[in-house]
């Protein structure tokens, strides 16, 4: 599996193509949008070809940088963010985010970032706003001191505005303050076939991969965003709010994981289908190592066995 890191997420007109090419020469044809605002390739089956392949691409980086996909400001910061950080060394896994200002980034608990609201952005530190205020200039500054254990001794403290974070994918039709639209598109299981990423090419517009392995198609105008639902939605995008799909998720299970011990995703569509997930968000995992396990609370299933399952109930991880 190859990950993918692109800066606030953000996929610019005409990288779709070449990533859709590389799914199909080399892995399993299908492009995997994770929770970490990236996408996978599985199943690659020449690792030494992959970085010729990609070359020229607007994808890597060191490090996970998430932004929220609704606010243009926090997807410039995290561009921005994203290049500072090329030549940090920070502990795997980390992940920075950028809220703009609604909760969605800091409901994803990043380990560092800023949160923007009232024209100010408050340092993130272990998925909380810390009250301390940052000028927008020294941004990728402090964020790099602060990263290597030092906070900055001119910050000064406020008391937080920012709202209750919030763990929804932005879904549907979007309104832009500029006039035009957005639309937000789940995914079943965040993957995205060759040729639908294809079609976003055509749209020609910049598309967000959420930290909710959805998509955000930006800068649409109301006729083009109408052509758009009623080709894409056919083929697997999801733009209803009310979707099932939009709350389940699942690990790879077996066959595609040898750790796997059961075919999670199968099982997962027949319970859809069977209507059998009650409420809430719902997540399968072949194996007690809980690959893709949702930060928000929600119904656990394990497989125990082929087709077998224990339920749990996972709190958030802010209430653990």
């Amino acid at each position: 599996m190859a990950r993918l890191r692109l800066p606030g997420g953000v996929v610019a007109p005409g990288t779709w193509t070449r990533l859709a090419e590389v799914a199909e020469k080399l892995g399993d044809g299908r492009l995997h949008l994770s929770s970490r605002g990236g996408i996978r390739l599985r199943g690659i089956g020449d690792a030494e070809a992959l970085p010729g392949a990609l070359a020229g691409a607007a994808v890597g980086g060191r490090h996970d940088v998430v932004a929220s996909p609704l606010s243009p400001e926090a997807r410039r910061l995290a561009g921005v963010l994203h290049d500072a950080l090329a030549e940090v060394d920070l502990p795997r896994r980390t992940l920075i985010g950028i809220d703009g200002g609604d909760g969605d980034v800091l409901g994803r608990h990043p380990d560092l970032g800023y949160s923007l609201h009232d024209g100010e952005a408050e340092l993130i530190v272990d998925g909380r706003a810390s009250g301390l205020r940052v000028e927008a200039d020294e941004l990728a500054e402090v964020l790099v001191r602060v990263a290597g254990g030092r906070v900055p001794g001119h910050l000064t403290s406020s008391v937080s505005a920012a709202p209750a974070p919030t763990t929804g994918p932005p879904i549907g039709w979007l309104e832009q303050d500029n006039g035009l639209v957005s639309l937000g598109a789940g995914l079943r299981f965040g993957m995205l076939p060759g040729q639908v990423a294809r079609m976003l090419d055509v749209i020609g517009t910049p598309v967000s991969v959420t930290p909710w392995a959805s998509l955000v198609i930006h800068d649409l105008g109301e006729g083009v965003a109408e052509q758009v639902v009623r080709v894409l939605a056919p083929l697997g995008l999801i733009f209803d709010e009310r979707s099932p799909w939009l709350r389940v998720s699942a690990c790879v299970g077996s066959p595609a994981c040898g750790h796997g011990l059961s075919d999670v995703r199968a099982d997962a569509l027949q319970a859809v289908s069977a209507g059998q997930l009650g409420e809430g968000r719902v997540h399968f995992i072949g194996c007690g190592r809980g690959c893709g396990r949702p930060s928000a609370a929600h119904t656990e299933y394990r497989a125990t066995g082929d087709g077998e399952y224990e339920v749990t109930e996972v709190p958030g991880k802010l209430e653990r």
